[in-house]
């Protein structure tokens, strides 16, 4: 189900929303204009010693057991950076420095039957202490190389897009 189908009731007063001639869910009881933005997220691009990219395989849905870059959402009042290397710390125990922000790339993301529009900044960054270990929502990694990179099951359409974008 898309997001603008799901969310169909003022979170302030509880009115059915119409739409609006912008494309947002308008409460026409208190006036509330409900905008449905992309959720902000980030991709790290972690290459090693002999330019070999970083890729993690998914544990959990959606897109369980397909590749991916590692990174997530950004939580509130965080930066982007921030989010970057929480993520990292997180899926892979490791501590990062962010050398460069690329862009930011739209995508979906389906949770729990509702379709998000995202979008990812596209980082690249070196590995500053820790020793790799899959935890949290990574199963496993592997450094490969760029051109074998684009060969994996990508768990999102944007993958392919911020790894050419790396090596521009």
């Amino acid at each position: 189900m898309q997001i603008e189908e799901a969310f169909t009731y003022c979170p302030r007063c509880s009115q059915k929303f119409t739409p609006h001639k912008g494309g947002f869910p308008t409460c026409s009881q208190c006036g509330l204009h409900f905008y449905i933005n992309p959720k902000p997220c980030t991709s790290v691009l972690i290459f090693n010693e002999h330019s070999e990219l970083l890729l993690v395989r998914r544990a959990i849905d959606p897109h369980k057991g397909l590749w991916d870059l590692p990174g997530g959402f950004i939580e509130i009042r965080e930066s982007i950076i921030e989010s970057g290397k929480r993520e990292i710390l997180e899926e892979l125990s490791v501590e990062i420095e962010i050398d460069h922000i690329f862009d930011a790339l739209p995508d979906i993301y389906e949770y729990q039957g509702i379709i998000y529009p995202t979008i990812s900044t596209i980082m690249s960054a070196h590995i500053v202490s820790g020793i790799l270990a899959p935890k949290d929502d990574v199963s496993e990694f592997e450094f490969t190389t760029i051109e074998n990179a684009l060969k994996k099951d990508f768990a999102f359409a944007s993958i392919p897009t911020a790894i050419r974008i790396s090596t521009t």
